[in-house]
């Protein structure tokens, strides 16, 4: 058993609330979630937004492990997690033995994950753009139905929708 994927792993319990990784905090390790469940966040305009929870079998932290960037985001256990810890150095030993397109694209994809992730984080909360949003979705929906459906859904979601809409406008217009 000296072979490294035969290694046994440190594990680490996290209690409901913790937190394991604060956004900013330089990385030493990425973590497998082997019970549990966690939640990530990133600050954007001065507030937490959870950016996506994550559970059984999921990792997360290897970003900043192969960016050598910092922290981009929090993780907290949203109930009683155990994790598997993977730091730098095992991380470091797999990929030298990853083939090397794959290695190569690594970084190009944990760019691209960043830079949505940040574009996401920049948009703002306003009514008008919760209203965009939900017009959109709206219109993908409607798109994807049958001509038959169609009229129906226009009868009975958008109905509703625009009437959404109007008290949404007028809450936002309220002193």
């Amino acid at each position: 058993m000296s072979s490294a994927s035969n290694q046994l792993h440190e594990r680490k319990f996290v209690g409901k609330g913790d937190f394991i990784i604060r956004e900013g905090e330089e990385a030493m390790s990425a973590y497998l979630i082997q019970s549990g469940e966690v939640s990530v966040t990133a600050q954007s305009q001065g507030e937490q937004i959870e950016l996506t929870r994550l559970g059984v079998g999921q990792i997360f932290g290897e970003m900043s492990l192969i960016s050598s960037d910092k922290r981009t985001a929090s993780v907290q256990a949203t109930e009683d997690t155990i994790l598997i810890l993977i730091t730098k150095n095992t991380l470091r030993k797999k990929l030298e033995h990853t083939d090397p397109t794959i290695r190569a694209l690594l970084p190009m994809l944990l760019g691209r994950l960043s830079s949505s992730n940040k574009t996401l984080l920049s948009r703002g909360k306003s009514f008008e753009q919760i209203i965009t949003d939900a017009k959109a979705a709206l219109h993908d929906v409607k798109s994807m139905l049958e001509a038959s459906e169609k009229r129906k859904y226009e009868e009975s979601v958008e109905t509703r929708f625009n009437a959404f809409v109007s008290a949404l406008e007028a809450f936002q217009k309220r002193d």
